[in-house]
Parts: structure tokens; sequence; C-alpha cells
């Protein structure tokens, strides 16, 4: 995901997230939540400094091994982080949204963190030639833990790009539109002062939610709605795609 203009920092949100994950208290939702807003309060903070007025529709998608717990207590050094148990509210609020999906962890997780502890790791004992950085961490999982541990995905979204998961061949929907047709959202903009004509944000935008797009800040907010979803053995892949692909193509019916 990359943001208009090109400053030091500011086009790269991946930056942000990284930042944000030093953070470990927090949960991914949370983390996730922090790395939009950081993103749109610096675009904010070029508009006023009339380098742009742009803004843009995300979609962010993050994969992470957890334990039982939802932590990562199989990292030496790293103690478990709380529960990544979502925030409960509704899609329309101004809050992040959170949905959470579960289903059982089969062999494939067992086969994925065996991969891992088998080629992509050492033992902290091991000396390595290539010197460690603040981006890569080499982990060995004890095989006690390989059984327990999950994959999980979490995504988060503003405005109405789109990212499907195919489950079991069936196309799952993780994000959420922000769109002015939505009643919740057109709700929220009025409650705020603005309205909703011809399905666009003060008759302007299509969108209710992004990054960016100072002028219309007040009602067009950079919250995003976020979901948490254990990935299992059905889960082939997953579709992350701008409105104009979901509105040739049904992302939403299934996979093939």
């Amino acid at each position: 995901m990359r943001i208009i203009p090109s400053t030091p920092k500011s086009n790269n949100a991946s930056q942000y997230l990284l930042d944000s994950l030093k953070e470990t208290s927090l949960s991914i939702p949370q983390v996730l939540n922090n790395t939009f807003h950081s993103v749109d309060q610096t675009l904010s903070q070029l508009a006023e400094d009339g380098q742009t007025h742009s803004g843009c529709t995300a979609v962010t998608a993050f994969l992470r091994i957890e334990d039982a717990s939802g932590g990562q207590s199989f990292i030496s050094g790293l103690s478990d982080s709380p529960s990544q148990s979502p925030v409960a509210s509704s899609p329309g609020s101004d809050d992040d949204s959170s949905l959470r999906k579960k289903n059982g962890s089969g062999s494939r997780i067992r086969s994925v963190v065996k991969s891992l502890s088998d080629h992509l790791t050492t033992s902290t004992s091991t000396k390595s030639s290539v010197p460690p950085t603040s981006l890569t961490q080499v982990v060995e999982i004890p095989s006690s833990q390989q059984g327990s541990l999950r994959r999980v995905l979490y995504t988060a979204n503003v405005g109405d790009a789109r990212a499907v998961l195919c489950r079991g061949g069936k196309a799952v929907r993780l994000t959420y539109d922000h769109k002015g047709s939505d009643k919740q959202e057109a709700k929220r903009i009025m409650d705020a002062g603005g309205f909703v004509m011809n399905n666009r944000v003060n008759g302007v935008l299509a969108v209710t939610r992004s990054l960016g797009d100072s002028s219309m800040k007040e009602f067009v907010v950079g919250s995003p709605y976020t979901t948490e979803t254990e990935l299992s053995e059905e889960d082939e892949f997953i579709v992350i795609a701008c409105d104009g692909v979901g509105q040739v193509f049904s992302l939403h019916r299934n996979c093939y």
C-alpha cells in the first residue's frame, strides 16, 4: 500500500505498521487501527503544508502464527501478548469494527510450523554469519508447542477496496464496503453535520472512509474495519483488490 506524495516515511504505510508493532501490549486489531490513523494524520498534515489533498482507500492483510492464548510464547524473550479478542462494535460506528471467525487448526498448520522449524529456524546457541536486524528474528519453535499453534489472518480496510478469502471453494468477505449507500455510514455522516446525496458524501465522494481526503475529514474518517480469521485446511488463497475489480467480477460467491 503506497501513499502519495513520496516523502521519506509517509509514502510507505508498512513503516507505520512496523512502528505500531513495537507496542507489544496492543492486540493486532489495535495495531492496525493505530497504523491507519497514523497514515491518515500524516496525510492531513501534508495537506496543511500544501503538499497534497488527495486520498485513497486501503486494505491491509497481516498473517500471524499464535499460540492458543493469542500470544507468541514460543518466541524466546517475548512474553505472551494479551488476548487478541476483537473490539465489539458495529461496522458503521466510528470505532474500528471487528469480526472473529474460528475454525479448527489441522495438519496444514502443523506442517507449516514444522517447515518453519526445520528450514527457517535455528537454535539460539547457533552462531550465524548473518548479523541480526531489527526487522528479522530467527525463531526456533519447540516441538512441544507446534501442534497447538494456529495461523490467524487479520485484515483492515477503509473505503470499498476488498479482501476475499477462498475457503473450501467459497468466497468469504473479510472487509466492509464504506459507501454512502450504507445506512449506518450515512447516519454517522449526517450526525456529524454532513449529508449524503446520490450516495456520495456531501454529493462529492463515493466512499465514506478513506486515508487522506483532508478537506472532508470531518465526515470521511480513517477508522478501519478489522477482521480476525483463524485459518484452516479449507483456506486456499486471499484476493485483495480495488473496488473496480469487485464491480466487474463476482468476489462474493465462489472462488472459481
